[in-house]
């Protein structure tokens, strides 16, 4: 019914366990109940612990929950969801495992921008994508949904400076299977699946078609498979 949202400040960090318990919890929300994290730690150098909050207020009920745990393909033993294992994934190219972690494919929003148009001379048009996310997967070729106002396209996605054109500066392209229509200006959502390949750089154009031959087909399979697994999940 109601969402506090307090402006987290060097001053506001430098409370200690005390002030924010009475303050905050106590005087400002008049909490009655609180649901913490099994590793939860509020107040300056994160001194405060779930046990010390009892303490503190005895007439407020703390319930602690148990960590959260998900069998991962590559470990023995079922592995702890924490925010920082999901970005170290990400950030690795590890987008299936990342996907097992979030319980969904990780997904990036942006628009539509104009590019150098270079994909385009090659048979690959694509779809150059202006975004604000705190977070991109590593560099490389994944196999992507994207999903515009009309619907959802399969496609597959190369994240990074483009080595073969002597690019810089790292860049989202996207190319959408099918798909011949003008988007520029649209608001855009990316669908990570898999991580086809690295990022690398190619001795000519020609070397680099022929790989997204080969980028598209893997992306067209693996793609597929989702679907399959998509629709038997709604039988």
């Amino acid at each position: 019914d109601c969402v506090v949202i307090e402006r987290f400040s060097k001053a506001f960090a430098q409370h200690p366990p005390q002030w924010f318990a009475q303050t905050v919890i106590a005087k400002r929300l008049a909490a009655r109940a609180v649901v913490v994290g099994y590793d939860f730690r509020f107040g300056r150098a994160r001194a405060g612990t779930g046990e010390m909050l009892k303490q503190m207020l005895p007439e407020l009920v703390v319930e602690e929950l148990p960590p959260l745990r998900v069998q991962l393909s590559d470990t023995d033993e079922p592995t702890v969801i924490s925010s920082s294992l999901i970005r170290q994934r990400l950030l690795a190219g590890e987008s299936i495992s990342a996907a097992q972690l979030l319980g969904r494919p990780y997904c990036v929003s942006g628009v539509v921008v104009g590019g150098d148009k270079r994909g385009r001379r090659i048979g690959y048009p694509t779809a150059n994508i202006e975004t604000d996310a705190n977070l991109m997967p590593a560099a490389g070729v994944y196999a992507v949904h994207i999903e515009l106002e009309e619907g959802r396209y399969d496609g597959m996605l190369n994240l990074g400076t483009r080595p073969t054109f002597g690019g810089r500066k790292a860049t989202v392209e996207v190319h959408i299977f099918d798909f011949e229509r003008d988007i520029y200006g649209a608001a855009i959502r990316i669908v990570f699946y898999n991580r086809i390949r690295s990022e690398r750089r190619f001795k000519s154009s020609t070397e680099l078609r022929e790989q997204l031959d080969i980028d598209q087909q893997c992306a067209r399979e693996l793609l597929a498979q989702v679907g399959q697994i998509e629709l038997s999940s709604h039988v």
